[in-house]
């Protein structure tokens, strides 16, 4: 793959480009870079345009794809990226281990909190 080319202008707290580009109303309007340098080679898309290279500043355009938002959390969850990667335990108590964990939505669950939750389900529909 060819190197990053990173932005070097202002970035949000993610470190992603953004761009003021027109007034809206009286309201500044904003894009971020990467997009905007999609638009500009491959033209306009409604999708979400995401990084191969994992690189929030790097506005290659080798380096982008035009992805859906599952794709793309996808993506992070791949590469540790997601916000849920840094969590150990889940929010009653139980290690996040590889055999504990059940992928739903793109997202990660503990299985043991699914197991109980699954009985009370199963109790409330026999009563």
């Amino acid at each position: 793959m060819t190197p990053c080319e990173e932005w070097e202008g202002p970035t949000d707290k993610d470190g992603y480009g953004r761009m003021h580009i027109a007034y809206v109303y009286g309201k500044s309007v904003k894009m971020y870079i990467h997009r905007l340098i999609w638009m500009q080679t491959f033209g306009h898309t409604d999708l979400l345009i995401c990084h191969h290279c994992d690189n929030p500043p790097c506005i290659n355009p080798e380096h982008l794809y035009a992805g859906t938002a599952k794709q793309n959390t996808n993506d992070m969850v791949e590469r540790g990226r997601h916000r849920n990667n840094r969590k150990t335990h889940c929010s009653h108590g139980h290690e996040y281990t590889a055999e504990n964990i059940y992928a739903y939505q793109n997202s990660r669950q503990c299985r043991e909190c699914r197991k109980l939750i699954m009985i009370k389900i199963r109790q409330r529909t026999k009563a």
